[in-house]
């Protein structure tokens, strides 16, 4: 990839990002290869940061979780915790009766989107990063709790040397790598875990409900799809 970076117009940054918008969602990393190869990874962090989060969330969403890809690498750390607040919206079959197997799987899916966005950066400053504009969204935190409803800490940790011998891409290494890159964000979710009592099914409810206001229309919503370039208005989560 081109390693240079030119100070571009903002509106040839802005024009990249209505050109990717308008690709589909199955060419969308293709697309982010060849344009950071021509003009370098900033330029395309750039041009993702004029993006929909839905958008790219989606983009995000077209492969499984288990290789790294392009554009985890190029989000910026505030993009990777947005992505976080409209992951909800990709989730199927939210109801207030969903069963226990229906609310394991979104929990599963909140983790290997997590561990793709931290645990597949190549450098410990990306990681510190993006935890840390994570944890300083409230939404997007309260995201970042989910993965660890069920999981109890072990009590053996070295608190001066970060535990290898855990399940990849498990919540005990994705609390291993917060522990050892930001102790006091790990320090959250142990607390958020051991104390709160708001069951996993509220949780995930409540993700779901914030998601969907965040988005500033009052149209019926019937598909991601229809949202995917209405601008977003957060508020705070219902809790």
């Amino acid at each position: 990839m081109a390693d240079a970076y030119k100070i571009r117009p903002k509106a040839a940054i802005a024009a990249k990002a209505r050109d990717l918008s308008a690709v589909s969602l199955e060419k969308a990393e293709k697309t982010v290869e060849a344009l950071a190869d021509k003009n370098g990874d900033r330029f395309v962090a750039d041009v993702l940061s004029q993006m929909s989060a839905v958008q790219v969330a989606a983009m995000l969403r077209q492969k499984d979780y288990s290789a790294p890809s392009i554009l985890i690498w190029l989000l910026t750390p505030v993009l990777a915790a947005e992505v976080l607040k409209v992951a909800p919206l990709f989730w199927e079959n939210v109801h207030p009766q969903m069963d226990l197997d229906e609310i394991s799987a979104i929990r599963d899916e909140a983790l290997d989107l997590i561990a793709a966005l931290v645990l597949f950066q190549k450098q410990m400053g990306r990681q510190k990063a993006i935890l840390q504009a994570i944890a300083d969204d409230e939404a997007s935190l309260f995201y970042l709790y989910l993965p660890f409803y069920g999981w109890q800490p072990d009590e053996t940790y070295d608190p001066f040397f970060e535990n290898r011998d855990v399940e990849y891409g498990s919540p005990a290494q994705l609390f291993e790598k917060m522990r050892f890159v930001v102790p006091e964000i790990a320090a959250m979710v142990f607390d958020y875990i051991t104390t709160a009592d708001i069951p996993l099914k509220s949780h995930v409810l409540d993700l779901w409900k914030n998601a969907l206001v965040g988005i500033d229309t009052c149209k019926k919503i019937d598909r991601v799809a229809e949202i995917m370039f209405e601008p977003i208005k957060w508020r705070s989560h219902g809790r």
